[in-house]
């Protein structure tokens, strides 16, 4: 008997479908003046749909990450962080969350719809620039010979885990925009042009529209031919050979919305698989309460 075949393309188009139905309600909201709900509507539903797909060990959630110096990001549309050792410092009555840095594997940005004119992508750029090059906040890169629970393999040996990367905890960032509104390719051209790969989310992806990824140009030896292929962190790139950015518009595929949002997936999983975090710990982020409020003589009152 011939078994039945998964439909996996219409799945994620059912996922896609979800993400749309939810702006056409937000269209709804807003004109009704509530900006805040509207944006909401959204967010709410694109976490929902990707805390479903990754698998327990993963959170979704939004809001601050902190780092040990106790200095706090921009607001942050969705954060995927470690589910069984992390610690979130506070959690607000709106579900807003407060991460600290160690624990985070994700990062994005969601929009209902793209408007030039409101300079969306350079903002976002700024928030991961401010994260990962210009260090606002701070949290140490795992060497690739760490394996986990604090446990280290023989550096000197060279004996590592992925020795053709540096550190072995990016962080990975993202947005998605679910209606490709009025964007062209020259809004972001100079943004491209003059941002260090670092500085700039791994991939964009416009749910009805296509995606903005990064190749690797692989040079084939005894051909004059160049293949490529994609790169999520290009920031590992040595530039000896130049990576290029791309913008990937498909649209034969009749279901565009669910490819889309399935290629976003599937990077996403394939960081989560390949980060390696440290074991979270929360001591550094209390240590400045002890060295503030206890250690100064004056707070010392002796009993016997």
């Amino acid at each position: 008997m011939k078994l039945d075949k998964f439909e996996i393309g219409k799945a994620f188009q059912c996922d896609a479908d979800e993400i749309v139905k939810a702006r056409e309600k937000a269209i709804i909201i807003h004109h009704t003046k509530d900006i805040n709900a509207a944006g909401d509507e959204v967010e709410l539903v694109v976490r929902n749909i990707v805390k479903r797909k990754l698998p327990t060990s993963f959170y979704t959630g939004h809001g601050h990450i902190v780092d040990s110096q106790l200095n706090v990001s921009e607001q942050i549309d969705i954060i995927i962080a470690d589910n069984l050792g992390s610690q979130v410092l506070l959690k607000t009555a709106n579900e807003t969350e407060y991460f600290i840095f160690e624990s985070v594997y994700a990062i994005g940005e969601i929009k209902s719809s793209y408007y030039k004119s409101k300079d969306y992508i350079n903002k976002f750029v700024e928030v991961v620039s401010g994260l990962k090059y210009k260090n606002k906040l701070i949290r140490e890169k795992v060497l690739p010979n760490y394996i986990g629970n604090g446990l280290s393999l023989g550096a000197g040996l060279g004996m590592t885990r992925t020795p053709s990367r540096p550190y072995i905890n990016p962080l990975f960032s993202f947005m998605l925009f679910v209606d490709s509104g009025d964007f062209e390719i020259a809004d972001i051209q100079e943004i491209y042009r003059t941002r260090k790969p670092i500085e700039l989310p791994n991939m964009i992806c416009f749910l009805d529209k296509g995606l903005i990824v990064n190749f690797k140009n692989k040079n084939e030896k005894g051909t004059q031919d160049n293949y490529k292929e994609i790169d999520i962190f290009p920031e590992y790139n040595d530039n000896k050979v130049p990576n290029e950015w791309h913008f990937l518009n498909e649209i034969s595929n009749e279901n565009i919305l669910g490819a889309n949002f399935a290629f976003l997936y599937y990077s996403l999983i394939s960081h989560l698989k390949s980060c390696v975090l440290k074991t979270n710990d929360i001591n550094p982020y209390l240590r400045g309460i002890f060295h503030s409020h206890l250690i100064e003589k004056k707070h010392f009152q002796k009993i016997v």
